[in-house]
């Protein structure tokens, strides 16, 4: 076989190759990502309310249990998480509240004054939480569309042994509730939670019960409320492989041989997403590829 003839056959064929190669590559590369959030796209930013009285162990179900006694108290405060959610940050959280009548109000972090810590059992598919010499703190938890039930999953601790209240990022699982406090960090930064895969709805409340240990429920004599500001972070949409089906070069052979460079143009590459499909993945025009062999 001619040594023209081999080049002829492998050039359409290696700038292919480099360019299926590259263009696995050029979306990677087209911004910062942090786990799955794109910083790049529009934020939704909201308020709410949520009462002393909410039982976020009532999320998702028709009417909040009180197993423990003295009241059930409200349904918790829901909001409903677009498709694209991503992750949830609490901007700001002011008011007070107090789970005896008004005495001793505490802020969204909890209380301490009082010397309780929280380690309440899980209830209605909703799991428990922890939280040594803290009490009475915004709560939330994460479902899907469904009403929960069955096993739930394992209590967070979020005490000096446990989580703490210094994370920068969570991610907890469906059902499972989760400190959220004034949505910062001791030293003031912003808190990321990470909505679990499924989630649909987001729950905010607070977490009781006698003597905030063992079963829920002594709602009824909670009082005051949170001002919860927050921003629901869109993730990346799906990104899709370029589609090279009818790929081909715009040269059939290359002949005779003469060592001298040619360009070479990969044509019909297109891409389901509108992303370019040049070689260098720089936003260059889209359906080609210039390589340059002899």
């Amino acid at each position: 076989m001619k040594g023209g003839l081999v080049v002829s056959a492998l050039c359409p064929l290696l700038g292919f190759i480099l360019l299926v190669g590259l263009l696995s590559h050029s979306r990677a590369n087209a911004g910062s990502i942090t786990n799955g959030v794109d910083p790049a796209l529009s934020k939704a930013s909201a308020s709410v309310q949520v009462d002393g009285r909410s039982n976020v162990f009532g999320a998702g179900h028709a009417t909040p249990p009180a197993p423990g006694g003295g009241g059930a108290g409200l349904l918790p405060v829901v909001i409903d998480l677009p498709s694209n959610a991503a992750a949830v940050k609490f901007l700001a959280v002011s008011g007070e509240v107090s789970c005896c009548g008004g005495a001793d109000p505490n802020g969204p972090d909890g209380g301490t004054v009082r010397g309780y810590s929280t380690n309440l059992f899980s209830v209605g598919g909703i799991s428990g939480i922890q939280f040594q010499g803290r009490y009475q703190f915004l709560t939330g938890v994460f479902l899907d569309a469904g009403e929960p039930g069955g096993a739930a999953p394992n209590s967070l601790d979020f005490g000096p042994s446990g989580l703490t209240d210094s994370f920068t990022e969570l991610s907890p699982e469906l059902r499972q509730t989760f400190f959220i406090g004034d949505g910062h960090t001791p030293s003031a930064d912003v808190q990321t939670f990470h909505v679990p895969a499924g989630a649909t709805r987001l729950f905010l409340g607070l977490a009781d019960g006698l003597g905030f240990i063992g079963e829920t429920g002594y709602y009824d004599d909670n009082t005051g409320f949170f001002a919860v500001d927050f921003e629901i972070v869109p993730g990346l949409p799906p990104n899709h492989d370029p589609d090279c089906n009818a790929a081909a070069a715009d040269l059939p052979e290359l002949w005779p041989p003469n060592h001298r460079f040619v360009p070479v143009t990969i044509l019909g590459v297109t891409d389901p997403d509108g992303d370019p499909v040049d070689d260098l993945g720089d936003g260059g025009q889209a359906g080609r590829a210039d390589q340059r062999w002899r």
